[in-house]
């Protein structure tokens, strides 16, 4: 299920040491690929990971699916797992 969350919400998640939490930064501009990454690299929240928008979160442009199209579910589960995100932890994703 998909939430929007207040940050009171996530902090009380993140101070109940027996809930699983996983912030994950996906932070993007359209017209500047290493926005991301870079804003990322200067400041992000605390043990938050990166998940680039070219990278991680699109896969390959085909003929239609337009130009983020959804990346293939086996590679982006793999890629989810190597953040510590499995089927039990609640993900916070967050952009500007």
């Amino acid at each position: 299920m998909t939430y929007i969350i207040s940050p009171e919400k996530v902090a009380q998640w993140l101070e109940d040491k027996q809930t699983d939490v996983v912030m994950v930064d996906v932070r993007a501009d359209l017209h500047d690929e290493q926005y991301g990454v870079n804003a990322y690299e200067k400041n992000h929240l605390p043990e938050a990971h990166f998940l680039h928008l070219e990278e991680d979160l699109s896969g390959d442009v085909k003929k239609h699916g337009g130009n983020h199209p959804i990346p293939d579910v086996e590679t982006f589960a793999r890629k989810l797992g190597e953040r510590g995100i499995s089927n039990e932890t609640k993900v916070v994703v967050y952009d500007d």
